[in-house]
């Protein structure tokens, strides 16, 4: 494609010229002419700037910039789609997962052949019950507040909505924001607050009601 754009782009020019030979005629002159002058473009960019600078222009895009980076840090786009828990839910998730190519060791010999279904949850454990909030929502924040001293702690707050900084100042730990909804859909949740932990080889999912 880009060969083919770049012959073109040399082959039109010569095809104009070769044009302008055969049809070329003098039609005298009309009127009074001038030189074509052409800006230089980093000469206008360098002056545009100068006087964004001096009219204080781009110290305030700087700011504004900077205020939309921490906005979006702080605050995420709350994940689409979740609604407060209307009814209570309880599903399992069989976190299995088939190997896709061999696994092969240093050695040349095959692990885990390709085709092969590996339950993660056999050789490693959830140590932490997922916690799926809206920090928007008081009553969905003390609700994750009393589950996070019922697990003793043992929990990873995970935020669909609301900011960040605000929810890691009440429960001075470290909390996570969905973005992109990329561990609801996993979960298959819907709406929160909603619960996630091991139970034996599979991941129980709950919706609660409040």
């Amino acid at each position: 494609m880009h060969r083919k754009l770049i012959t073109a782009l040399l082959v039109f020019p010569m095809l104009i010229m070769a044009n302008s030979f055969v049809y070329a005629k003098n039609l005298g002159k009309i009127g009074q002419t001038y030189p074509i002058k052409e800006m230089d473009m980093l000469d206008f960019i360098q002056t545009r700037l100068k006087q964004m600078q001096q009219g204080g222009e781009l110290e305030k895009i700087n700011k504004q910039m900077i205020e939309t980076a921490k906005t979006r840090s702080d605050r995420p786009t709350p994940v689409k789609g979740i609604s407060s828990t209307k009814t209570y839910r309880k599903w399992f998730i069989d976190p299995s997962i088939t190997i896709k190519n061999d696994i092969i060791e240093a050695q040349g010999k095959i692990v885990v052949k390709a085709g092969t279904m590996v339950n993660p949850l056999r050789v490693t454990s959830l140590k932490s019950t997922f916690i799926f909030y809206d920090g928007d929502n008081k009553a969905q924040v003390v609700w994750a507040k009393e589950q996070d001293k019922l697990f003793k702690g043992r929990t990873k707050l995970i935020l669909i909505k609301g900011s960040v900084v605000e929810q890691i100042n009440i429960f001075k730990k470290k909390v996570l924001f969905d973005q992109r909804g990329e561990l609801i859909n996993k979960f298959k949740i819907q709406h929160t607050p909603a619960l996630a932990s091991q139970e034996g080889l599979q991941i129980k999912v709950e919706e609660v009601v409040l």
